[in-house]
């Protein structure tokens, strides 16, 4: 159900959303946490029945049904090479002020 999500998407600071089979998962998930200082919620989309539902869901907000997709302050900041381009400008940290 993508209750679920968009509960998650609110309920805490920093979600990111990904696969167990994308490299990128982790090097986004140490990002956040260098970034916060704390570890990011995550949901492994391939992990869980509603998986491919919140992938439909989340593709609203990019446009494609692919992920790692990144929500700071229950706002999509976007995957990880927006993320990295934020912390790259300074601007990642100020997602959460």
């Amino acid at each position: 159900m993508i209750e679920s999500a968009q509960v998650a998407i609110y309920r805490y600071p920093v979600v990111l959303f990904t696969r167990t089979d994308y490299p990128e998962c982790m090097s986004a998930n140490e990002l956040l946490k260098k970034t916060f200082g704390f570890d990011p919620y995550v949901l492994f989309l391939d992990q869980i029945p509603e998986g491919p539902e919140i992938e439909d869901f989340l593709a609203q907000y990019d446009h494609q049904r692919s992920v790692t997709n990144v929500f700071i302050a229950g706002k999509y900041v976007g995957n990880f090479e927006a993320i990295v381009q934020l912390d790259q400008s300074g601007e990642l940290e100020e997602k959460l002020e």
